[in-house]
């Protein structure tokens, strides 16, 4: 179905349907969650697939929902990218939303894949779910981004060997530090959604981020 991957640590990230399901489970799940959250005017609370990730938890929902764009039309691109931490961070966040929402709202899930522009032909069924879980685990693993909120109270000489022990390159988590800080979201939504949102899909995304208040970038 996809020609092009990203990859990790040398190791390739397969193109697959279970792929495809988990990012537009996740995308659409969230993106659903923020349309809520606004009816009921709590959106100024932590939710989002990010939120599986600690150090991340407080990146607001519409950014989350631009850096899965940006890491899906990466994996989409014609050639092989070497996969950020936050990339990584986005492919275990939205594995593990996607595992979550087809255990616990089958129905949902089915009809986010149903109305795709791709026909999924998987089962929503715990078997899916679990594929899904190990698909982030064949290629992250116990992911480092995982350990970063570990290290905000520590002191930084001493963070910067614990980074070494655990194998965490000098600056690998500076685009960690950068998602957090950002509260623009690209022009470029339509172009990185193709093969995962559909038109009507793209144009709904686009309303929901203007009634939130986050503006295209400008560059």
């Amino acid at each position: 179905m996809l020609e092009d991957m990203l990859s990790i640590s040398s190791q390739s990230v397969a193109p697959s349907e279970l792929l495809y399901s988990a990012f537009r489970i996740a995308f659409l799940d969230t993106l659903e969650r923020i349309a809520l959250a606004d009816q009921l005017n709590v959106s100024d609370r932590s939710f989002g697939y990010l939120t599986q990730v600690p150090y991340l938890r407080n990146v607001h929902p519409g950014v989350q929902l631009d850096q899965l764009l940006l890491t899906w039309s990466r994996q989409m691109s014609c050639e092989v990218h070497e996969a950020t931490m936050v990339d990584e961070a986005v492919l275990y966040a939205a594995c593990e939303t996607a595992a979550q929402v087809i255990r616990t709202d089958a129905i949902s899930a089915r009809r986010i894949l149903r109305t795709g522009p791709i026909t999924a032909k998987a089962v929503c069924d715990q078997r899916m779910a679990e594929e899904i879980q190990r698909l982030h685990l064949n290629v992250v693993g116990e992911g480092s981004f995982l350990l970063l909120s570990q290290f905000l109270d520590i002191p930084p000489e001493e963070c910067t060997s614990l980074k070494a022990e655990y194998g965490i390159q000098e600056g690998a988590a500076d685009c960690m530090f950068e998602l957090l800080a950002q509260y623009r979201v690209s022009p470029l939504i339509a172009e990185r959604a193709r093969g995962l949102l559909t038109p009507a899909e793209v144009r709904e995304v686009f309303s929901v981020l203007r009634s939130n208040l986050i503006r295209p970038a400008t560059t």
